[in-house]
């Protein structure tokens, strides 16, 4: 299985312990099955769509959008973690849960990334990173009101980034689970089958306690939903 994807640290990364704690799960699950998995990393861009030209079998994490059901054949949900909003430490951004709350507010996200739902160009002006981490510097800068960012992948670039974490907060509530899926392209004439495996595999390793053990690893247990959720 050749596998497109993106530095995400923790999630997957190239230069992680066994490419991060997800990118090893769904090894691990494959494995289950008797397929090798090999990742090769890329823009978020090119990862998605090399994996329809079928240039790689599969692409992950994506999160699911309505277009995506349609391009790819997506697994269950993945083991995830809460996203949310990020705000420069001091400031008063009257985030209250609703986005009504923020309205006239410039968000920032990354390039491909899927906006959380109520979210568009249509009602919030949008700038676009290359990465989290250039969005966290946007924010430190003034350049965006909000970053919005997947609290795990944020807490692990501040941890390694002291001086945004000084300027940065995490704003409560969160928008909650958002889980993510493999996707394989609709015209790979396995793709059904393949994403059975990793279904089955990944329920096998989550049953038997194998997940729990490399999110210990990773100090994650307490920040991971195993399930998934919904996406």
């Amino acid at each position: 299985m050749r596998i497109a994807t993106l530095d995400w640290a923790p999630y997957v990364g190239p230069a992680l312990p066994g490419h991060g704690w997800l990118a090893d799960l769904v090894r691990r699950a494959f494995d289950r099955h008797g397929h090798d998995v090999e990742y090769a990393f890329l823009p978020w861009q090119r990862a998605l769509g090399e994996t329809l030209d079928g240039r790689h079998d599969a692409v992950m994490p994506m999160y699911v959008t309505p277009l995506r059901r349609h391009e790819y054949v997506l697994s269950a949900p993945l083991p995830a973690g809460a996203y949310g909003f990020y705000a420069r430490r001091g400031e008063d951004t009257g985030w209250d849960g609703q986005l009504s709350s923020v309205h006239g507010r410039v968000l920032g996200s990354v390039q491909g990334y899927a906006l959380p739902p109520g979210i568009s160009p249509r009602t919030f002006r949008i700038d676009l990173a290359r990465n989290d981490l250039l969005n966290l510097r946007k924010l430190v800068e003034g350049r965006i009101d909000l970053a919005i960012i997947d609290h795990v992948v944020a807490r692990y670039l501040l941890a390694d980034h002291v001086e945004l974490g000084a300027a940065v907060v995490e704003l409560a509530p969160s928008f909650g689970l958002r889980a993510t899926a493999l996707g394989l392209s609709t015209q790979h004439p396995d793709a059904e089958q393949l994403v059975g495996l990793l279904d089955t595999g990944l329920r096998e390793i989550v049953d038997d306690g194998t997940a729990a053990q490399v999110l210990d690893v990773w100090g994650l247990r307490d920040a991971i939903t195993l399930s998934g959720g919904e996406w």
